[in-house]
């Protein structure tokens, strides 16, 4: 199969922190099948993506497996076993339809090796995040095979569907998070502490929640809420940029004071987050000149450049956060990393709007592609420039230059 899809079975496998989850797509009910099956040429069963143990082709062939996917299909809801011992060994089964308005695309089809361990509220979160899955699907499909009548597109046509896509990509952007918030805020409303003491009703097939994973479910729900404020932040920095309203506060800057502050602030962040997986690193020459900028801005973009050091660092490591004087007349601010790095072929769109990467090694980071368009923009109306050296696997080092007055 052709189609590049998102690693979505791998976000799925993390959400429910199951064993193994196969991304199926295809629908052999012609009644319910999305038109876009017929782009792929698929009509039975068809493994997309896996991720965990076990073979997902060789898990479809069983026959207890494929009824399960036929009653969900039919049904369009929720399905699960267990016991299923000659199954790989696994002991419970779920899966669950990918339903566009269009019709099915496919099926998720989740594994473990626990007894039991699809019970109720894990069908409440697995169903709450069910439409986000289902909509990237269906974007993938639309990417890689589009409609012939598409190619024969006006100029009209192109900027009425580009903005399109905007919308569509900014609803999608919104609408993961919202989707994570709405699932783990319901389980912590079903099972969490609070509940227990107020005297709510516990199915009977669910544990109460620990401490601990209580703790985990709060940090996630703040973690995607910090999320969708940058986000906003960065539409409406967009909005003013494009409106020509993007307004700057310049005043007398001490650059080292302001690096080592942001540095220690995320610092702080990631710690709490990830505890000993990163370490972050502030390197100042003896004297740096005052510099005439924004310095609310200028936070901004450094932060937004610590904050890609350690998205695109999922093992952890040092980040540095150097600052330099290489003329009589520059200040340079370099944010270097060892992580992922980026492909040749991406690093000449980096800078431009909805530009976002795309890393085998790390598919499912979030990320709008708007944090260094708009970096760009104001290191540009503060009169500097910024510029990126990376090499894939071996880390990136991009560099703010700001003018001494």
């Amino acid at each position: 199969m052709s189609v590049q899809f998102h690693d979505l079975a791998g976000q799925v496998r993390g959400l429910l922190e199951c064993d193994a989850v196969v991304q199926v797509v295809g629908c052999p009910e012609r009644n319910l099948r999305h038109p876009l099956l017929d782009r792929l040429a698929v009509s039975d069963y068809r493994v997309a993506g896996s991720d965990g143990a076990g073979d997902g082709a060789a898990l479809l062939e069983h026959e207890r497996v494929r009824a399960l996917c036929d009653l969900a299909l039919q049904t369009g809801r929720w399905q699960s076993l267990s016991l299923l011992v000659d199954v790989y060994m696994w002991q419970s089964i779920a899966v669950l339809p990918l339903d566009r308005p269009a019709g099915v695309l496919g099926l998720l089809v989740c594994a473990s090796a626990r007894e039991a361990a699809f019970a109720s509220g894990e069908q409440h979160l697995l169903q709450q995040y069910a439409p986000v899955i289902a909509q990237r699907l269906e974007q993938d499909i639309e990417h890689e095979c589009p409609s012939p009548l598409a190619l024969n597109e006006s100029s009209a046509e192109e900027s009425e569907r580009a903005q399109h896509e905007f919308i569509s990509l900014v609803g999608h952007e919104v609408r993961a998070p919202l989707a994570a918030i709405k699932g783990y805020a319901a389980l912590l409303q079903a099972y969490g502490s609070a509940s227990v003491a107020e005297g709510a009703r516990i199915p009977a097939d669910a544990a109460t929640m620990s401490p601990a994973l209580e703790r985990a479910y709060l940090a996630h729900i703040i973690e995607q809420t910090r999320y969708l404020e940058v986000l906003m932040s960065d539409l409406l920095d967009v909005s003013r940029i494009h409106t020509g309203r993007l307004a700057l506060r310049p005043t007398s800057v001490n650059v080292a004071l302001l690096c080592q502050r942001v540095t220690q602030l995320m610092q702080d962040r990631v710690e709490q987050q990830c505890p000993g997986r990163y370490m972050l690193r502030c390197a100042l020459p003896p004297r740096v000149p005052l510099l005439r900028a924004d310095p609310d801005r200028l936070q901004q973009v450094l932060t937004n450049l610590l904050d890609n050091a350690v998205k695109y660092s999922p093992g952890g490591g040092v980040i540095d956060v150097t600052v330099s004087v290489p003329l009589k007349r520059i200040v340079r601010i370099t944010v270097s990393d060892g992580g992922l790095g980026i492909p040749a072929a991406q690093q000449s769109q980096l800078f431009k709007p909805f530009s976002r990467l795309h890393l085998t090694s790390a598919p499912d980071i979030q990320g709008a592609g708007l944090g260094l368009y708009v970096c760009r923009k104001l290191i540009e109306a503060m009169h500097g420039a910024i510029g990126i050296s990376s090499r894939e696997g071996a880390g990136t080092s991009v560099s703010v230059t700001l003018p001494i007055p």
